[in-house]
Parts: C-alpha cells; sequence; structure tokens
C-alpha cells in the first residue's frame, strides 16, 4: 500500500524515488450568487501510472477592495488532492482536503521533515 504523502512529496519536489511524468492544468471560473469563484485543476501523471488531481478552488469574497487578500489572516480557500487513478495500486488515503493555504504549507512542511 502506498501512502498519498508519498505522491504530494513528488509533486512539491521532494521525492526521488517517483517522477511526475506529465502534468495539465485547467483554469475556470463561475458565479455563486455575487461570488466569482476561480479554480485551477492540474493533473499530475507519475511514471508508474498513478494520476492525482490537485485542486485549489478560491473566491473574490474574502479580497478587500482596498488593498487585496487581507495578510493578516490566512485566506480561506479549498484545496485537494486526490487518487484518479491508481494504476492497480492501493493508495490511502484516496483524498487530502485543506480548507485554507496555510494548512497544506504545514502539511507539506511536515512532510518534508520525513
Amino acid at each position: 500500500m502506498d501512502e498519498l504523502s508519498t505522491y504530494i512529496r513528488a509533486i512539491h519536489q521532494r521525492n526521488p524515488s517517483l517522477t511526475v511524468r506529465s502534468q495539465d492544468t485547467a483554469k475556470n471560473s463561475y458565479q455563486d450568487g455575487d461570488i466569482e469563484v476561480n479554480k485551477v485543476e492540474t493533473l499530475f501523471t507519475f511514471d508508474n501510472g498513478v494520476v492525482l488531481c490537485y485542486s485549489v478552488e478560491r473566491d473574490d469574497a474574502s479580497l478587500d477592495s482596498s488593498n487585496g487578500v487581507n495578510q493578516l489572516v490566512c485566506e480561506e480557500c479549498w484545496i485537494s488532492y486526490e487518487v484518479i487513478d491508481g494504476a492497480e495500486q492501493v493508495i490511502r488515503p484516496r483524498r487530502k482536503i485543506f480548507y485554507n493555504a496555510c494548512q497544506e504549507k504545514f502539511y507539506i512542511k511536515l512532510l518534508m521533515g520525513r
């Protein structure tokens, strides 16, 4: 069994045993009432055939009209890493979700300490 964290480390170029063979990024946006939501999805294909989707959604509700994002508060966003194709391997968990970039940064910092 592989851990999802192994693939997340490889995406952030910290796992020499796995190589990202290709990546494809798609961007889109949509309206949710008065709020514009921007979504970026990147599909990573690894040399062992595993495909992982890295998705980041942000909305414009957290922007301050005078100076952009408030630097004192971690911006709310939705970040996920999800196994799309396990290439006949058992990868656990299948999905990891964060609700702001600070959570993700802390998690990655912990992974890099391994």
